[in-house]
């Protein structure tokens, strides 16, 4: 039964490569010789009859269907329809490539139930289910007849996204200053995904929301490139693959401080906290007055979350008034800061005019915040001769300054003020200023230097606050250089003869 169906094929696939429509009188194909007396005893007159009256006249199809360029998704169905206006006496021939697929109702691969014919009153559909990308190519839908009648359909199989990141582990270790590129390998995806990279809860290292492309390079590495990157591959078939990699940027620690000054009183609860960036994870203690704390010892509640540490002062008496330093240790290093937690008053914030609008006096303003009540402020001011130092190079043991007391007033909320007119100025003079608070807990340090002048006076900026609040001045390098050099010159003076 099979190769009786196999030649019945083949014989219309020979009409349809002549051109021959598969309805016409076979009786031309065959010559008198396969014809008996016995099987056809038809007389002259019917021959005659059979001639003039019983003719096949078949209609060139004409196709109702349109050629189409389809993009279908990896597993869904295809479906590709062959439809004319009259398929009477005429055979459809489908066709991928060179291979032939259908002929008529009857499909060649039997064995790929994916495939199937589904018939209409004038054509059929050709449908594939399960689409797999072997599936993409060119359709030919092809009619028998003595001209060439056919319609092609183009199908592309869309494959969903498959990526691995690049180290395959999805972790990335370096030191700081080395370079470090992060990549996704596609494995599988047509047509071919865009790539975009984004960074988990920050924001790219560059400032923007995402960047595009395969991989991403990092010249040189800093600790704050670290994180966690995830590259999304997206071609439009359903959600976005992705794949993450931990960039882990290596560094000693970094300390930071919430504040170098607490100030508090007795009964407070107050909290001394440090941030640490350090990788790997450093080790951290806490020091009180250079002695370490420890953690059973029921000092303080040692707080740890994340990178930030804190101590908990729970009842403030005066003996945990010091200075408290959180150090931080890992295997590249260590990094510490300091915090002062003292009852004393905060540093005095000036609120006069640096311009002096007098030729020989100045009126200075400034505030400071206590919890207990300020009884006395210690006003200090020099002339400013030594050009060599900056306002906050002047060393506390100066004897050159001339002092005041200034008696406070009470504006509420814990802020008391001070006022005081420097009378006996020099014109066209700039001056330094600096206060000192004292309440129940003595005085505080002396605040920074305030700079101001006289009229007709240049002023240079004010000076910024030291590193560590209220903190004692330092002597910079450059001033070093300078009073060396003096004392060289001045040595070298009193040798000579």
């Amino acid at each position: 039964m099979s190769s009786a169906l196999t030649v019945f094929s083949l014989c219309l696939l020979v009409l349809q490569s002549q051109g021959l429509p598969s309805g016409e009188a076979l009786d031309d194909y065959y010559s008198a010789d396969d014809y008996s007396s016995d099987d056809y005893n038809y007389s002259n007159d019917n021959d005659d009859y059979l001639n003039k009256n019983e003719q096949v006249v078949l209609t060139t199809p004409t196709l109702i269907s349109t050629s189409s360029n389809q993009l279908v998704n990896e597993g869904d169905t295809i479906k590709l329809p062959c439809l004319v206006d009259k398929l009477d006496g005429f055979t459809i021939l489908w066709k991928k490539g060179n291979d032939v697929v259908a002929v008529g109702s009857q499909l060649m691969d039997r064995d790929d139930a994916r495939v199937k014919l589904e018939e209409k009153a004038n054509g059929n559909t050709l449908v594939i289910s399960l689409a797999e990308p072997s599936d993409a190519g060119e359709y030919v839908c092809r009619i028998s007849s003595s001209k060439m009648i056919e319609l092609k359909h183009s199908v592309r199989i869309r494959v969903a996204p498959v990526i691995r990141p690049v180290p395959p582990s999805g972790r990335l270790v370096v030191y700081q200053g080395k370079p470090a590129t992060l990549s996704c390998d596609i494995l599988k995806g047509n047509p071919t995904p865009e790539i975009t990279w984004r960074r988990k809860e920050r924001k790219m290292p560059s400032g923007e929301d995402e960047v595009r492309g395969l991989s991403i390079t990092f010249t040189p590495t800093s600790r704050t490139d670290s994180g966690i990157y995830t590259c999304y591959a997206d071609n439009g078939f359903g959600r976005p693959s992705n794949a993450t990699i931990i960039l882990d940027v290596q560094h000693p620690p970094e300390v930071k401080q919430e504040q170098t000054f607490i100030h508090t009183d007795k009964n407070d609860e107050t909290e001394v906290t440090c941030i640490v960036h350090a990788s790997p994870r450093a080790e951290v203690i806490w020091l009180k007055n250079g002695v370490q704390l420890q953690r059973d010892q029921g000092q303080a509640i040692f707080k740890d979350r994340g990178n930030r540490h804190s101590l908990l002062l729970l009842g403030i008496k005066e003996s945990s008034f010091g200075t408290y330093k959180c150090k931080a240790t890992n295997k590249f290093g260590s990094d510490e800061r300091t915090t002062e937690v003292s009852g004393k008053a905060r540093e005095v914030n000036f609120k006069s005019d640096p311009h002096g609008s007098l030729e020989t006096s100045h009126e200075l303003e400034w505030v400071a915040e206590s919890k207990t009540p300020i009884s006395k402020f210690k006003l200090q001011f020099k002339e400013e001769k030594d050009s060599y130092f900056t306002a906050n190079e002047i060393r506390d043991e100066d004897s050159s300054w001339t002092e005041v007391l200034v008696s406070p007033q009470n504006n509420g909320d814990n802020f008391y003020s001070g006022q005081q007119l420097i009378p006996q100025l020099s014109p066209a003079t700039r001056y330094l200023a600096r206060v000192s608070s004292r309440n129940d807990y003595g005085y505080s340090k002396f605040s920074q230097p305030f700079t101001f002048a006289t009229k007709g006076a240049a002023l240079k900026p004010q000076p910024q606050p030291s590193s560590t609040d209220g903190g004692s001045a330092t002597i910079s390098s450059f001033s070093i250089a300078v009073m060396l050099s003096l004392a060289i010159c001045s040595q070298r003076l009193s040798s000579t003869p």
